[in-house]
């Protein structure tokens, strides 16, 4: 195999090992919000969470714009905390994710104070546990074949 082959292989390699990799990383969704805590913006991953067209949220207060309760409380709530939160959150989807959220000032040009930024990220995803913390029935020991 000639050098240029090989760097090339090495290349295509890397390559694919990124792409799985920053597919392995949780998104970050990010919801921008004016001082009267309505949304102003919101990234792709904010608005799959929130699971709503973007146009439909800009203007809405933040407890009107997520309809879902956790998901709500845990952004409200992150907007008035100093610090960074977190809490197991049911999405629309049926997943319980544990979601950590923290939010940080938004400044314009000419405004130091235009709002709030907030992000929430999906840390990790309960699997095989009810929310009390027992065994699901999927994965109690009975239903584990020796």
């Amino acid at each position: 195999m000639s050098p240029e082959t090989c760097e090339a292989t090495r290349s295509v390699g890397w390559a694919d090992h990124r792409s799985e990799s920053l597919a392995a990383v949780p998104r970050t969704a990010v919801i921008a919000v004016d001082t009267d805590a309505r949304v102003i913006d919101m990234n792709g991953a904010a608005v799959a969470m929130v699971g709503a067209d973007l146009s439909e949220l800009k203007g809405k207060p933040v407890q009107e714009a997520i309809r879902n309760p956790g998901l709500c409380t845990l952004v409200t709530s992150a907007l008035v905390s100093a610090g960074t939160l977190g809490s197991w959150v049911t999405l629309d989807d049926g997943r319980e994710v544990f979601l950590s959220a923290y939010a940080g000032p938004l400044a314009n040009g000419t405004d130091a104070d235009a709002g709030a930024l907030v992000f929430v990220s999906e840390l990790c995803e309960r699997d095989g546990w009810t929310k009390k913390g027992t065994p699901s029935e999927a994965a109690t020991v009975d239903s584990v074949q020796s």
